[in-house]
């Protein structure tokens, strides 16, 4: 009796082990991005949501939305195959480059946003102009060197908004700016 109590406990134990191994799983594939490994949306969003609720009015958040340039035009030529790489290169590029504590994320498609924590508008746009750089760089792929730019969208709270939506649509209408002006 005692011995089928233990072996039944030790059955359960693995179970539950098992269990607690899937469900870790699932929460990874629920806020991360399957092609690159970043944050998805909503996993950047419930960050970002994190992240303004901890700081404070003198605990800037800077923000900054991205966007490839001209990249149906790399899928076009590449294939979804090829440019999916592009992709995978360029997520790699702009995790390298992040100071440790600012949060990289895919919101879809050819569209990344950075989080960087206590930062203002001064040092949140340094480190977009230097992402601009390095984003810049010649990606090879599908046996081929091909040609890549980023625009990019700055905000900071509290200047514009202590919200997640407030940020993220004054970090959208500058990159839509930005894009307009040609970079």
């Amino acid at each position: 009796m005692l011995r089928d109590l233990a072996h039944e406990r030790s059955e359960l134990t693995g179970v539950n082990d098992q269990l607690a191994t899937t469900n870790k799983r699932l929460a990874h594939q629920a806020s991360h991005d399957p092609l690159t490994g970043l944050y998805n949306r909503r996993g950047t969003l419930d960050l970002l949501d994190q992240v303004l609720a901890a700081s404070s009015l003198d605990e800037p958040v800077g923000l900054l939305f991205c966007d490839l340039d001209r990249f149906k035009a790399v899928n076009d030529a590449l294939g979804h195959r090829g440019g999916d790489r592009f992709i995978t290169i360029i997520a790699d590029r702009l995790m390298r480059s992040l100071e440790p504590g600012a949060i990289a994320g895919r919101m879809g498609g050819d569209e990344f946003v950075v989080v960087v924590p206590n930062v203002d508008i001064a040092g949140i746009a340094a480190v977009a102009d230097r992402l601009v750089g390095v984003l810049a760089q010649p990606v090879y792929a599908e046996g081929r060197e091909v040609p890549s730019s980023v625009s990019i969208g700055v905000a900071a709270s509290p200047a514009h908004g202590v919200a997640a939506s407030e940020l993220l649509r004054h970090a959208n209408a500058a990159l839509y700016r930005a894009k307009a002006a040609g970079r």
